[in-house]
This record gives structure tokens, C-alpha cells and sequence, in this order.
């Protein structure tokens, strides 16, 4: 029987595909996002909207990304777990 990757364990006992290099919350607020989306977006035009929601969430990524480069930096040899951050 083969191995599931998932529960196999990497160094220091966690588990290879649930580590991050730091917490999800702090790479993205999935629920600030969404009131954020929400009230910027309520009563816009199919366009406007559009591009409202493509700003915000250009922000959000801009944002998540720093936050894994600046975990990063602080743990330049886990490599592996950044990638999965990102």
C-alpha cells in the first residue's frame, strides 16, 4: 500500500502538506476580505464592480505575499513551507 503524502511525517513530526511557513489568518483574512469586498462593492455596476473587487484583492495578494516573504526571511531555509504558502 502506498503512503498518503499528507500524513507522512516531516522533520520535527508535523505533517509535510498542513505546514505553512505562518499562520493562514496571516496570509489572508478570509472574513476581512469578504466584509471588505462586501461593502466596497454593494450597489456597483457589473464593471465597477469588477474592478473594485480585482483592486481589492490585488491588495490581498500584495499583502499575503509580504507576509510569506517576511516569514521567509525570518526562516530562510524552509523553503518548502513557503511554497505552500504561497
Amino acid at each position: 500500500m502506498t503512503a498518503n503524502r499528507s500524513t507522512e511525517p516531516e522533520h520535527g513530526g508535523a505533517f509535510a502538506r498542513s505546514r505553512l511557513i505562518c499562520a493562514p489568518e496571516l496570509i489572508v483574512d478570509a472574513d476581512a476580505l469578504r466584509e471588505t469586498l462586501d461593502a466596497a462593492c454593494a450597489g456597483l455596476d457589473a464593471s465597477a464592480l469588477r474592478a473594485e473587487a480585482v483592486a481589492i484583492l490585488r491588495e490581498a495578494q500584495k499583502e499575503g505575499r509580504a507576509e510569506i516573504a517576511r516569514a521567509f526571511c525570518a526562516a530562510p531555509f524552509d523553503s518548502r513551507a513557503m511554497a505552500r504558502s504561497y
